[in-house]
């Protein structure tokens, strides 16, 4: 088996769990709505074989075509960068990685404890009640825990 960081750069790991996203995005609104696949293609003025063809995780609209259709469905079509070490960190350690800027902001943090956390080189970490600083090489970063479902 691949390492998680190299799974991470294989570009089919990615368009499976956008596939997966909008099948799922989909199965819920029909579910909302209590519709079939028919009474959906009419409800979105949207060919019923592309539906389907959705369904079957095999969505081969554009850009343009997912946003107008997660926008149809009520859903908000959130795509995210990061980097990918960052994503893997988070993957293995259940954070989520923000800049300390962000975590001041997230957290109203004082720009002078701020300016402690950022400057002190011999500071490994630092806890703040639910916010925890790590240094890491050229990274400056605020790891929140998060709790995932």
């Amino acid at each position: 088996m691949l390492p998680t960081h190299e799974i991470l750069k294989i570009e089919e790991y990615w368009m499976e769990g956008i596939q997966n996203g909008i099948y799922q995005s989909l199965k819920q609104y029909m579910k909302e709505k209590r519709c079939d696949e028919v009474q959906l293609a009419e409800q979105l003025k949207w060919p019923l074989e592309q539906l389907n063809e959705a369904l079957r995780g095999d969505f081969k609209g554009s850009l343009e075509e997912l946003v107008r259709l997660a926008i149809k469905i009520n859903r908000v079509p959130k795509i995210d960068f990061m980097r990918i070490d960052h994503y893997q960190h988070q993957l293995e350690h259940g954070f989520d990685l923000v800049t300390s800027k962000q975590a001041a902001m997230i957290l109203r943090i004082s720009p002078d404890l701020l300016e402690i956390l950022t400057k002190n080189k011999h500071l490994k970490s630092y806890s703040l009640d639910n916010l925890t600083y790590y240094k890491q090489s050229e990274l400056n970063a605020a790891v929140i825990p998060i709790k995932y479902r």
